[in-house]
């Protein structure tokens, strides 16, 4: 299994576990624990900054990045609208050339599970 289908498989999982009228926090800590309980790497700390002609202005900060080998930055909402948000976590990466980050996927938690793949280009 490829490194994106196991993280939407565990992001199924916490879907069909829980509520669909909680909170994101909720989810996020069910899917960390979700990804560890399927030994996956992941990380809560990682920021990607945002360079203005060579000069650090700011830095993006994505829910989590999730992988070793192949990373993937994962944007976790209840909603539905957090595409964008990771298309621009995507794009700067690129800008800056982030270590091995293979795509992004947007995850939306509810009644439904939704997910979004986003490539690197």
């Amino acid at each position: 299994m490829q490194t994106d289908d196991k993280i939407i498989d565990c992001a199924e999982r916490v879907n069909s576990a829980l509520a669909s009228n909680l909170r994101e926090n909720a989810f996020q800590k069910a899917f960390m624990a979700e990804l560890s309980f399927s030994g996956m790497a992941y990380t809560t700390e990682a920021t990607i900054p945002i360079v203005y002609r060579g000069m650090p202005i700011a830095r993006l900060h994505p829910d989590l990045v999730v992988g070793r080998d192949e990373r993937y930055i994962i944007e976790l909402k209840v909603s539905r609208d957090g595409t964008g948000q990771l298309r621009g976590y995507m794009n700067q990466a690129a800008k800056i050339d982030v270590d091995n980050v293979v795509g992004g996927i947007m995850i939306s938690f509810g009644s439904s599970l939704e997910t979004n793949m986003v490539d690197t280009q």
